[in-house]
């Protein structure tokens, strides 16, 4: 008769009951929304439960049980996802769907509707003379009609370029453009933007949205925008606005705030050892692990501990200044030796870098996501690059609980006196472009 262990009855209702709190629940678009075709629209769900990382997003019509269309298939399970409505869509009564990937996991949104813009120039011929048969020629046209006179904007910012044209053909389908940065009197070339197909969002309104770099030539001042069309060979340009360059580079350093733990474990019997202790010394990370005892091929008795540690890097105020965000750098400073033995010419005891997805409240079990390995011949003082968390963090797409700090090792080292104890201090380097006023 098999016997099945409590520990395993246990490990069963536990994942049982994290299935079954798993759940989504679509937020946005609520109930009765007007979503409009070129506009840019955010999908939003909140989700219950650890659950898989990516999620496939559809539109169907409120009346159908197939999908109109695929919006994202792979899209990050973040509770948001960004999208450009496009003119392709028909306007009606629509739901979206968000389904969990690999797993049956999934809802809908309430009804809304999608629907044209009345902004734009229809392609048309001029009216019919009285007695003739003959319509007059189209009188060509084009004009970027975003940004406006007046407005001003930062390099590095991302510039809504708006363009009213009925140079297409008639029916609305679209056309080729040239975007170019001009100086304000339409008479220097500065910068191209782009040279193809913008975005259609209704028979001639076209859309293009553009991240513009940092470029040295183009000094505080006020530009305007040049579209040219390809069938046409015409050109329209924008009002004049203001390009701000960023500001000098300004430099923040957040000290990490450390909170450390330990596990101990003593089987089946023995005193708690004292070789590997070492003073607690506030602000810096405990890390390493320690074992004392024999083993065989069938039995064993060991005691050991395992160090690790949790390091938080307050920075909410910093949260308006995502935009300017230019590098972000960790750096782990090693600061003393507390113990070592048996474990060779190897200065590090650090192995794992984890981001926690909540606040660190078990010593195994709270859940994380791998970031970075320290390498084994890593110096004293190690950095890496962390810009891409930073933004997360910042940007909300990560919750901020910090980074789990842990040993090399996490199993017991099955050798007589092995244990190594080290401490750790932790820091990131921030650079902004500094705005101006």
């Amino acid at each position: 008769m098999t016997r099945i262990s409590s520990f395993a009855i246990t490990l069963f209702a536990v994942f049982s009951f994290s299935l079954s709190a798993q759940s989504i629940t679509v937020t946005k678009p609520a109930a009765n929304e007007s979503w409009t075709k070129g506009e840019s629209h955010t999908i939003q769900w909140t989700k219950q439960g650890e659950m898989p990382t990516q999620v496939r997003i559809v539109l169907r019509k409120k009346e159908s049980a197939e999908a109109t269309l695929v919006i994202a298939d792979q899209a990050p399970n973040s509770g948001f996802y960004q999208w450009l409505v496009p003119a392709s869509v028909p306007d009606g009564e629509y739901v979206i769907r968000v389904r969990v990937k690999t797993a049956e996991i999934s809802d809908e949104s309430a009804g809304f509707s999608i629907v044209s813009s009345s902004a734009g120039l229809q392609p048309a011929y001029k009216a019919v003379r009285p007695g003739s048969l003959k319509g007059q020629p189209i009188a060509y046209s084009i004009k970027v009609v975003n940004p406006a006179a007046g407005d001003s904007y930062q390099q590095l910012d991302t510039i809504n370029i708006r363009v009213q044209a009925n140079t297409g053909p008639a029916d609305g389908t679209g056309d080729g453009f040239d975007l170019d940065l001009y100086n304000e009197a339409g008479t220097a070339m500065m910068a191209d933007i782009l040279s193809g197909a913008m975005t259609q969002t209704a028979p001639g309104v076209y859309v293009h949205a553009w991240k513009m770099p940092l470029i040295d030539s183009v000094p505080d001042g006020r530009y305007t925008i040049r579209a040219r069309s390809w069938s046409q060979k015409i050109t329209g340009f924008s009002a004049p606005f203001w390009i701000r360059t960023p500001g000098a580079e300004e430099k923040i350093s957040i000290e990490a705030v450390i909170a450390n733990n330990w596990i101990f474990k003593k089987e089946p019997s023995g005193p708690k050892p004292t070789e590997h202790v070492a003073d607690e010394r506030p602000g810096e990370a405990r890390i390493g692990w320690y074992y004392s005892g024999t083993s065989s091929i069938y039995s064993h008795s060991y005691l050991g501990i395992i160090y690790r540690a949790q390091m938080q890097f307050p920075m909410d105020y910093l949260k308006p200044r995502l935009a300017r965000l230019k590098k972000a750098t960790l750096t782990l400073r090693q600061t003393q030796f507390g113990v070592r033995k048996n474990v060779g010419v190897r200065p590090w005891t650090i192995g794992k870098l984890l981001i926690l997805k909540q606040s660190w409240n078990d010593f195994f079990d709270t859940p994380s996501i791998f970031f970075k390995d320290v390498p084994i011949n890593a110096p004293t003082e190690w950095s890496c690059d962390a810009t891409g968390l930073v933004r997360d963090w910042l940007g909300g797409a990560k919750p901020n609980h910090g980074l789990l700090v842990t040993a090399e090792s996490e199993g017991w080292l099955r050798d007589i006196f092995c244990y190594a104890v080290s401490f750790y201090k932790g820091k990131l380097d921030l650079t902004f472009f500094e705005p101006l006023n």
